[in-house]
């Protein structure tokens, strides 16, 4: 609001972000099952995001706290919580996505750049629930640093969350969810497979690589199969060529 963004870090928001503040408004005014707001889920999913600190609190040999995994541990509980709630299936999925990923955006922070691979797994990893993160990720942010926090650190994150967003609305065929080169049924009957865990293995890594640009074409998809798997069949075409 004008009134809000009068405070320096939450004018820099406004500043960063505004052009995704009516798709997230949108994001968070759509109602789950039962009349309950994506608005009240995501305020649930701040309220439990850290819940797993105090079963991971350890301290190391020159007294510093550390918490390792406890966004693991917490998504657990926060889907114990949802199910002691009644949330319905996709709300809890939501909830629990939302704990067990709002670690990666600090994680993100640590690198000179975003790189369209660490983009595609975020959303890969997160799905919509991402939204989620991304917003909760700035409160985390402003709560981790408190006054410590200066201008020049604040905006450089911000833009980390402004490349985020980025990928998921404006190039989400590109980078979060390419249009794929060929589906299960065509990479099983190419490389002579049958159904199992490493068709979905094989696909995964295809639209990763076009993601980021390494796989442009279907041979090129192709090739990376049986690139990352050498005792995969010989596809189709060249086995008849030979």
């Amino acid at each position: 609001t004008d009134e809000t963004a009068a405070d320096s870090n939450f004018g820099m928001i406004v500043y960063v972000l505004d052009r995704y503040r009516k798709r997230l408004q949108e994001h968070l005014a759509v109602d789950w099952s039962g009349g309950r707001s994506s608005r009240s889920l995501a305020i649930l999913g701040a309220l439990l995001h850290d819940c797993g600190k105090p079963a991971t609190r350890t301290v190391d040999a020159e007294g510093r706290i550390h918490f390792y995994q406890h966004e693991v541990i917490g998504a657990d509980m926060a889907r114990a919580r949802a199910i002691a709630l009644r949330l319905s299936n996709d709300e809890t999925e939501q909830l629990t996505t939302v704990v067990r990923q709002h670690m990666r955006p600090m994680h993100l922070s640590s690198a000179e750049s975003v790189s369209r691979r660490a983009i595609y797994r975020f959303w890969n990893a997160s799905g919509a629930a991402g939204l989620d993160v991304c917003i909760l990720t700035q409160a985390d942010y402003i709560g981790v640093y408190g006054i410590t926090l200066t201008l020049q650190e604040w905006i450089a994150y911000l833009e980390i969350v402004n490349t985020l967003l980025d990928g998921y609305f404006n190039q989400y065929t590109t980078l979060v969810a390419p249009p794929p080169f060929l589906d299960g049924v065509q990479l099983m009957e190419t490389l002579g497979l049958t159904p199992g865990p490493l068709v979905g293995k094989l696909l995964r890594q295809i639209s990763e690589a076009q993601a980021t640009g390494e796989v442009t074409t279907r041979e090129e998809a192709i090739a990376l199969a049986q690139k990352s798997n050498p005792t995969l069949a010989q596809p189709k075409a060249q086995a008849d060529a030979a």
